[in-house]
């Protein structure tokens, strides 16, 4: 067992299954999808493949690398560093005990950058464990599992995020609920599911419409989400009756 850092890629997908709102909630999941998107769908599980009492909370939908870069303005850099093309998300529900579950699907240019990406400790910080699981049960080419406690009080959740590369692709599946209901045992079947698909029809090389979605990040959205993140994190709304006190 090691310390480190939530990779940024990892993260994401927690947040997703956390707030049940698509990719991310501080993202805005697009409701088409571009073609790089439509050939990661065969890779999502359906209702039937998942484990019981888990139920889909919608239909997969698509992160662009301009939508994560908007929500997080540090991630542009990651997009280039890493060769990053598109993201295709599913989140989904468990009622008893309660939990919700994130899914990830990370296209890149290479297995180099789909790995580097899953590592990546840049932007989160410390006091995550990380485990490497053993090779009979890992999925993937490579893996590691991440866990972890979110938020506080009667919000707090504990978050146990398995990723996994295979080829071009980087995979997330976590489970997130109060501490001490979940465990990674009820994720894997998820997480061999589709690595199975993968592994049975791997992506394509890269084509030239998926290279040009690397560098299509703009100064206009890192702006953007540069100003999104000090409003959230520096700026107090105040109450009228406050104001005039």
């Amino acid at each position: 067992m090691t310390r480190c850092l939530v990779p940024i890629g990892v993260l994401v997908v927690v947040v997703a299954g956390l707030r049940q709102a698509g990719p991310a909630a501080a993202q805005p999941a697009s409701l088409r999808l571009s073609v790089a998107a439509q050939a990661l769908v065969k890779y999502a599980v359906t209702e039937a493949e998942l484990p019981a009492g888990m139920r889909l909370t919608g239909p997969p939908a698509e992160v662009t690398n301009e939508e994560a870069a908007a929500a997080d303005p540090d991630y542009a850099a990651l997009v280039r560093r890493y060769r990053r093309i598109t993201q295709l998300s599913q989140t989904a529900s468990r009622a008893d005990p309660a939990g919700s579950v994130g899914i990830g699907i990370i296209l890149f240019e290479d297995a180099f950058g789909a790995w580097g990406h899953m590592l990546d400790t840049s932007t989160f910080p410390p006091d995550v464990e990380a485990q490497i699981l053993p090779t009979d049960i890992e999925p993937g080419e490579r893996s590691v599992l991440y866990h972890f406690l979110f938020g506080a009080d009667r919000d707090r959740r504990e978050i146990y995020a398995l990723s996994f590369q295979r080829g071009r692709l980087a995979l997330t599946v976590s489970i997130a609920g109060p501490p001490g209901t979940v465990s990674v045992e009820q994720i894997l079947p998820v997480a061999w599911r589709i690595d199975a698909k993968v592994s049975a029809m791997p992506p394509a090389p890269p084509t030239v419409a998926e290279m040009a979605l690397i560098e299509e990040t703009t100064p206009t959205v890192v702006v953007r989400g540069a100003v999104r993140m000090l409003l959230d994190r520096f700026v107090e709304p105040l109450a009228v009756d406050t104001l005039l006190t």
